[in-house]
């Protein structure tokens, strides 16, 4: 009879099990410390747990999706920077990039990055965004009502009101971990970002806060409120894009916009006689300046279509 001692065997089986999860709970918790010291500053405490949870979603080494993309910038920041001290202005900008990151994050964006004065943000990554066409469209109307809150107070101390334009474009883009060997940034590119930045600095065009394209608008339920504008062909790119004003629903917006929508009816039309006393109803009724722009093209007989950009 072969007597087999089970003991070491069985203790060694034991050690083994431990070293396995003890390497495997290390490099849980690299893998969470890594996630949390990356992206802790650009996503809500709900979407980095999300991610923290599901760390498989994330494809540092890059991948196609489609995303929702917003920049917004301060209008007229030179002449700003200029009439204040450094100290005065870090503190202004830092009190306003507070409350526009805020409404970044609490709509599910990830903030991409500060680009001197402007705030570049997306949504659908790292993590799913369920309609982040309509969060990215949720966000840009929540900056706008902070900035008036903020403006109020600053208003009260002496300085400027600050203006911003807001773009967002929706469209397949290249998102991954991007740098180089030293640094890397879980970052956008391709054209659709490019057209987001683009449809931003237009908003100066018509004196608007936010633009978003027609690809944006597509995919937008009920409870928005937008007008058309005119397509639009950017520097660089072949075909128009169509470009809508993202207003918000309030009694008197949606009483302009349906003056608006009869105006744009009869200036496709080439009826400028009364296109042009519609215009001038909505600019002496709304103040609304999209009707100034238009009533220029209305009075010079220009038919509405495509308006080719010459710059950025």
């Amino acid at each position: 009879m072969i007597y087999i001692d089970m003991f070491f065997p069985l203790i060694a089986l034991l050690i083994s099990v431990a070293a396995v999860e003890s390497i495997a709970f290390n490099i849980q918790e690299k893998s969470s410390k890594f996630l949390t010291d990356t992206f802790s500053s650009y996503l809500s405490g709900d979407l980095l747990k999300q991610l923290i949870e599901h760390p498989d979603s994330l494809k540092l080494g890059g991948e196609k999706k489609e995303l929702s993309i917003l920049f917004s910038d301060i209008r007229g920041f030179t002449t700003l920077s200029e009439s204040m001290e450094p100290e005065e202005l870090i503190e202004v900008l830092n009190r306003y990039f507070t409350p526009m990151t805020q409404s970044v994050l609490e709509n599910g964006g990830m903030l991409d990055k500060y680009i001197g004065d402007a705030v570049m943000a997306f949504y659908n990554a790292p993590v799913d965004v369920k309609n982040h066409a309509e969060a990215s469209c949720l966000s840009a109307l929540s900056m706008i009502e902070r900035l008036n809150e903020l403006n109020t107070q600053l208003l009260k101390e002496g300085y400027k009101p600050i203006r911003i334009g807001i773009g967002i474009n929706t469209a397949e883009v290249i998102v991954g971990n991007i740098g180089s060997d030293a640094k890397k940034d879980y970052t956008v590119i391709g054209d659709g970002v490019n057209l987001a930045s683009r449809v931003e600095g237009l908003t100066k065009n018509y004196s608007v806060e936010i633009l978003i394209t027609e690809f944006t608008v597509a995919q937008l339920g009920k409870g928005f409120l937008y007008r058309e504008i005119e397509p639009v062909k950017v520097k660089g790119k072949d075909e128009a894009v169509l470009l809508y004003e993202l207003m918000k629903m309030n009694e008197t917006n949606i009483d302009k916009k349906v003056l608006y929508d009869e105006a744009l009816t009869v200036y496709k039309k080439e009826n400028f006689e009364k296109a042009e006393k519609l215009f001038m109803r909505l600019i002496n009724e709304f103040d609304d300046d999209v009707s100034n722009y238009f009533l220029k093209q209305v009075e010079e007989k220009h038919p509405w279509g495509v308006h080719k950009m010459t710059t950025k």
